[in-house]
């Protein structure tokens, strides 16, 4: 058996080849022949990253230990029957764990070396190969904890405003400086009522901005709890409480709730007769969806033909001292609904429908006969409306016809005065052309002779192309 091409142990451990004997008489065996591959050390070790940075700090050097590992690097050999990796370093400061490759300190840092940077060598071995790469650890000075000025933070914002929206700025202090890690602060939301995190956010800067539009309908207060980080080893952090209040705004205007669709009251005259002194009373509800405006609805009567005999107070109840014998069956009282939002309050007018009859059954009919009123009326208007849309239809055709008619006319006049200009200017070139054909014929009579054999008649055009004969020159 020859070994064509060279075998590798990381790739196949073992072979197996199956060897068939043949004899000239067609007879065969078959042998099995199982082939170990030894593995050999030819393959070098090689670390994850060609570059390490790691950070480490005075505060944590000052309290060394064996447990304090600044880092720790890690290499790979593909040989696999190889037994360990061996980590060496060229450092005076740090030392190195020569089977975990963990870093460790030497002895504490000393002071001087605030946010200096240690730059050497690890090198793994793995007894015949050997691999580097470089290690940076920066050293930070002592981190102090950031801190916010107030523990408890509030803001207002209206509602509606545009996604984006700034609502306030919280700003952390830290004495160490802005230009370290240490002294770079990042700042987080952690909401405490449901939802609030989908409506607001913090930036890297402490800004609070809208993420999604408040409505004050739906949540009026927002918790959270704000975090500021440093970026120090270990980061140190704080935390303080952030309420934002969404303002309403009058959005909408109070409306009656008694009905479920028109706003009929019925009122039965067999009532104030069996009970002449007994006060008619009707409570009236308001709602508006505005949240601040909820309970602050005030109800007012607006003056009409029979609103004397009704009586509603400022909370909505509607009251009847007694009923006249001549009153008709169907009173529209025209009422108004006020909030009290400031500075502008909302006020809807409306109309109540009060029936008056005898009995239960008068209600229907006098419904009946309220929405067929309304039909008509409304069909008056509708056909009101059209009316005066066909009139106005007709004003405007007769004032296009009219202006047609005068453009038409003023152009007609422009082009007939231009006719009579350029006949005039004909005119007048004949006639000069006339005088000095006769006055050359008397300074030269040769060229007048001349101009009788040749053409014995003279003659003129005119603006509309007509030739007519001149009579001979003398």
């Amino acid at each position: 058996i020859e070994l064509i091409n060279p075998l590798d142990y990381e790739l196949e451990t073992s072979l197996i080849l199956f060897l068939d004997a043949i004899d000239g008489g067609g007879e065969h065996s078959r042998f099995i022949i199982n082939i170990v591959i030894d593995d050999m050390n030819d393959m070098t070790p090689s670390f994850e990253h060609d570059y390490y940075h790691f950070i480490t700090n005075i505060q944590s050097s000052s309290t060394l230990s064996d447990s304090t590992i600044v880092g720790q690097v890690h290499a790979t050999d593909p040989d696999i029957s190889t037994n360990s990796l061996i980590y060496s370093s060229n450092s005076n400061l740090f030392r190195i764990d020569s089977e975990s490759g963990q870093i460790s300190l030497i002895e504490p840092l000393s002071i001087n070396m605030t946010d200096q940077t240690i730059t050497f060598n690890v090198t793994v071995s793995d007894g015949e190969h050997i691999a580097q790469t470089h290690v940076t650890i920066s050293i930070e000075g002592l981190n102090h904890r950031p801190e916010f000025e107030k523990s408890q933070y509030f803001f207002q914002i209206n509602e509606n405003v545009p996604v984006r929206t700034i609502v306030g700025q919280i700003i952390g202090k830290d004495k160490d400086l802005p230009g370290t890690r240490r002294g770079e602060l990042t700042y987080t939301l952690r909401s405490i009522t449901p939802y609030s995190e989908f409506f607001f956010h913090t930036s890297h800067t402490g800004q609070v901005l809208v993420t999604r539009i408040p409505d004050a309908e739906q949540q009026q207060i927002h918790q959270f709890i704000i975090t500021v980080r440093d970026h120090g080893t270990p980061p140190l952090s704080s935390e303080a409480k952030l309420t934002i209040k969404v303002n309403d705004i009058n959005e909408y205007c109070p409306q009656l709730v008694n009905f479920s669709s028109e706003p009929y009251i019925f009122v039965s005259r067999q009532r104030f007769k069996k009970s002449p002194g007994e006060i008619f009373t009707y409570r009236l509800f308001g709602f508006d969806k505005d949240i601040s405006d909820q309970s602050n609805i005030t109800f007012n009567l607006l003056s009409s033909k029979y609103s004397s005999i009704f009586k509603i107070n400022s909370n909505g109840f509607l009251t009847i001292d007694d009923l006249p014998l001549k009153i008709p069956s169907i009173i529209e009282l025209d009422y108004s609904l006020t909030d009290t939002f400031f500075p502008e309050p909302c006020i809807k007018q409306d109309k109540l429908i009060v029936l008056i009859g005898d009995t239960s059954i008068d209600r229907d009919h006098l419904i009946n006969e309220y929405e067929k009123q309304l039909e008509t009326s409304q069909h008056q208007r509708l056909m009101t409306q059209k009316l005066a849309n066909n009139k106005h239809k007709k004003q405007e055709t007769i004032i296009f016809l009219l202006t047609f008619s005068l453009s038409t006319l003023i152009i007609c006049i422009g082009v007939f005065c231009l006719f009579l200009i350029c006949c005039r200017k004909q005119k007048r070139r004949n006639r000069e052309r006339s005088i000095a054909t006769k006055s050359s014929s008397l300074i030269n009579p040769s060229l007048l002779e001349d101009s009788k054999q040749q053409s014995p008649h003279s003659f003129i055009t005119d603006c509309n192309g007509k030739s007519s004969l001149l009579p001979p020159l003398r």
